[in-house]
This record gives structure tokens, C-alpha cells and sequence, in this order.
């Protein structure tokens, strides 16, 4: 039997596509690149913030990149402070779970305050 269950936390225990969505476009915007749209941004979700930029914007600068990372932190993290809403039955199954005894866990590509946010 398991002790340990670890979940992925984006897409599984959050639904946080449109914060991501948002958070992406507007800096793009902000950094002068080509708004991405919905698809293109759906399809990097689950990559680390460097691998997603390079998948969005193949031809992006370092100077860019690090722009990308500074203002979608500032967008995801500070620049709304709407709760990320967890899927349906999350909060029950995940206390349902501990009260059985198992200790859960979170992976994740998000850095901590992301996490924490």
C-alpha cells in the first residue's frame, strides 16, 4: 500500500488555465512580442517558464526572456489577487485522504512563491 501520494498542481488540483493564459498575454504585450493566443498558450502549460518561452517565441532574445519571466511572475503572482480556484471535490478528496492516513505531496514546475500563490 502507498503512504505517499503526489499530485501534479496545475491542470490536477488547480484550475488555473486562465490566470496562465492571461498572466502570458499581457506580458507578452508588455514586452513587446506578439500576443500568443489561447491555444498556443495551453499547449506550454506543464513546461518550465524558459522551455515555455521558448516554445511560444522560438526566436526570443535573453534580454526578452528574462523580460517574460519578470512581468508573467508579476501577472500570475501580484498582479491579481483572485484565489486560483481548485477543481470540483478537490479540497474534500485531498482532506478525505489525509484523514486516511496518507501524506500528500505536490509536483510542480512552479517556483515557490508561484506555489504559494
Amino acid at each position: 500500500m502507498y503512504s505517499l501520494l503526489i499530485f501534479d498542481w496545475d491542470g490536477t488540483i488547480i484550475d488555473s488555465t486562465g490566470r496562465i493564459i492571461s498572466s502570458m498575454q499581457s506580458a507578452a504585450l508588455e514586452v513587446g512580442l506578439d500576443k500568443p493566443s489561447e491555444d498556443t498558450v495551453r499547449e506550454i502549460i506543464g513546461l518550465g517558464l524558459p522551455e515555455a518561452l521558448q516554445a511560444m517565441f522560438p526566436v526570443i532574445t535573453p534580454r526578452e526572456s528574462d523580460l517574460m519571466r519578470e512581468r508573467y511572475a508579476y501577472h500570475y503572482i501580484e498582479g491579481d489577487s483572485t484565489p486560483t480556484a481548485l477543481f470540483p471535490y478537490v479540497r474534500e478528496t485531498l482532506e478525505n485522504l489525509r484523514a486516511k492516513g496518507y501524506r500528500l505531496a505536490v509536483a510542480t514546475g512552479k517556483n515557490r512563491r508561484g506555489l504559494d500563490r
